[in-house]
């Protein structure tokens, strides 16, 4: 994942995502602006450079920036060099482009969310068990409140070790994606049973190293 877009209006956890990235990467960073296709062309002019280690280019309230500066800055995020991420942040996902949305991993950051110790260990439990475990589990769970309840916790544990993963970095957006998808599904009154049963077997090798 070369790019990520972080959403939210708390400049300080906007910042301290950053840092975490940044740290995780082990990279260089440095922070433009994209207002007018001028900065564009000056962003542009630094990317070009051959980079051999990992950089970090940082480009806060995109959401902000001109349709024309984000139509010209969209090359960028379509071929990045190897060594170059870009971390875009703004105060909301619907005031950016889709095309822009479409080439970021999205880290939502307009509320808060704290899981209390008995909900990480449970989740924790259920992520390092093997299936058979992960299937009794979630056949216990009937209503689907209470389903949507589990998938949204099991994301918003994954997106708190996300920030702070290295080899297991695959395993975790899986994991995300599947839980996103089954929280759809339930919302749109699929069955909970079937439902949640899919979600463990799409999940069944991943194994993610946890650090919460």
């Amino acid at each position: 994942m070369h790019s990520y877009l972080l959403c939210g209006v708390n400049e300080q956890e906007i910042d301290k995502t950053i840092e975490k990235i940044v740290n995780r990467l082990k990279a260089d960073s440095y922070e433009y602006q994209i207002d007018k296709i001028s900065d564009v062309r000056e962003l542009s002019a630094f990317t070009k450079l051959k980079v051999d280690r990992p950089t970090c280019i940082i480009i806060k309230g995109v959401d902000e920036a001109s349709p024309p500066a984000l139509n010209a800055f969209l090359k960028n995020l379509e071929e990045p060099q190897d060594y170059i991420n870009y971390i875009l942040t703004a105060s909301s996902l619907h005031k950016v482009l889709p095309t822009i949305v479409s080439r970021c991993h999205i880290i939502n950051l307009v509320s808060k969310y704290h899981l209390d110790e008995i909900t990480k260990k449970n989740i924790e439990k259920f992520l390092l068990s093997d299936t058979s475990y992960r299937l009794s589990l979630t056949n216990s769970i009937k209503k689907k409140s209470d389903a949507i309840i589990f998938t949204k916790n099991l994301l918003i544990f994954s997106h708190q070790n996300l920030l702070l993963v290295d080899e297991s970095y695959p395993d975790w957006i899986k994991i995300i994606n599947r839980a996103k998808t089954t929280n759809s599904n339930l919302s749109a009154n699929a069955n909970v049973g079937l439902a949640l049963t899919n979600l463990v077997l799409s999940i069944a090798e991943n194994k993610p190293k946890i650090y919460n």
